[in-house]
């Protein structure tokens, strides 16, 4: 309590503290062969507050490929990548993370390009899908190319085929035939050996134009026709592609000749004996007509035999040396011959007529 007793020290050096990180992870994922691929980590804690100096490697198939934070080549289709980060403060290294793997997928093939030629046609018009622009596979895998048809945008199931009749395709679910004014349009995909499918490639649309009626057959009945005969044009089996209804205009010809007359129907008072009558009719679906069919067999007017009313004889009686005179009237000829007549004389008697030669 009267003296001081001598200063007594020592020194301690303060440690450097490793640093931490909580996750790691790789973007994007699923990843492709076409991707740059980035690293991230979450968590850094550093008890001394020293500066991040943490550290990439890239594992490809669990070989090391690459110290950045980010990797853009070295791997494909199949392999696995993972992302090690070693958090460090440029001082001491902590312990270190790894991402969960991400598996490289398939790449698809790009969009390829599609055409529809010709620009317009009709159902019996042969229409080419072409592919205008070839698809590329970011894997190297081989590409084929599939082709669907379509109706109205109804498509066709196993109508794959470059070049088609759209005839031969439907406009919806009920199996309704493709017609004038639906709309055709046509579609590409791309495949790789490994499933991967492209995006579909729409061509442009063709409106289907009309088509008009084809064929038929022609008949005048009946074909024995005198100048009292009324005639009439039987046209039918002709055929619309379009499913259209059809229907018939007639042109009716006497000795080559045009008739003005309207209709399936043509009556004495444009013909006469010996006249040749000939049918010709034309198939239209509404919209647009067709060839005209002559009909098979031209029908030439027979002759009509004359007729008359009455017949007399006279005198009523007369002795043996006396003569009879047979007169008749109301001679009646269609085709206007000058009157002939032939007579037969009976001589009436029982129980039976007899002719009366000469």
């Amino acid at each position: 309590g009267t003296d001081d007793g001598g200063v007594l020290s020592d020194s301690v050096t303060i440690g450097n503290s490793a640093p931490s990180i909580a996750s790691v992870s790789i973007s994007p994922d699923p990843a492709y062969v076409t991707d740059a691929l980035g690293c991230s980590y979450t968590g850094f804690d550093d008890a001394d507050g020293d500066s991040d100096a943490s550290t990439f490697e890239w594992l490809i198939n669990g070989t090391s490929a690459g110290s950045n934070s980010g990797l853009t080549s070295g791997f494909e289709k199949g392999d696995t990548v993972k992302c090690k980060v070693t958090p460090s403060d440029g001082t001491d290294a902590g312990e270190p993370a790894t991402s969960p793997e991400v598996y490289v997928q398939n790449a698809q093939p790009t969009t390829p390009g599609a055409a529809l030629t010709p620009e317009a046609g009709t159902v019996e018009t042969l229409f080419h899908c072409e592919l205008t622009t070839e698809s590329t596979d970011a894997d190297g895998d081989a590409i084929t190319y599939e082709r669907t048809w379509l109706v109205n945008d109804f498509p066709n199931p196993g109508t794959g085929s470059e070049f088609v009749l759209p005839s031969q395709l439907v406009s919806d679910a009920e199996d309704t035939a493709a017609r004038g004014g639906d709309e055709l349009r046509c579609e590409i995909r791309a495949s790789d050996t490994a499933d991967g499918i492209s995006a579909p490639a729409l061509s442009n649309a063709v409106i289907l134009g009309n088509t008009p009626p084809t064929g038929g057959s022609v008949i005048i009945q009946p074909v024995v026709a005198y100048e009292d005969t009324t005639l009439t044009c039987v046209a039918d089996e002709a055929t619309d592609a379009d499913g259209d209804e059809i229907t018939w205009t007639y042109q009716w010809l006497v000795d080559d000749e045009p008739v003005e007359v309207e209709g399936d129907t043509l009556t004495g008072e444009h013909f006469g004996r010996d006249q040749v009558v000939t049918c010709v009719a034309t198939p239209t679906d509404g919209t647009d007509a067709g060839e005209p069919v002559a009909s098979k067999i031209p029908v030439t007017i027979q002759n009509t035999l004359p007729s008359i009313e009455v017949v007399t004889l006279s005198p009523e009686q007369t002795n043996r040396p006396g003569t009879f005179t047979c007169a008749y009237d109301g001679w009646s000829d269609l085709d206007a011959d000058a009157p002939e007549a032939a007579y037969t004389w009976w001589l009436v008697g029982d129980p039976d007529d007899t002719l009366i030669e000469g």
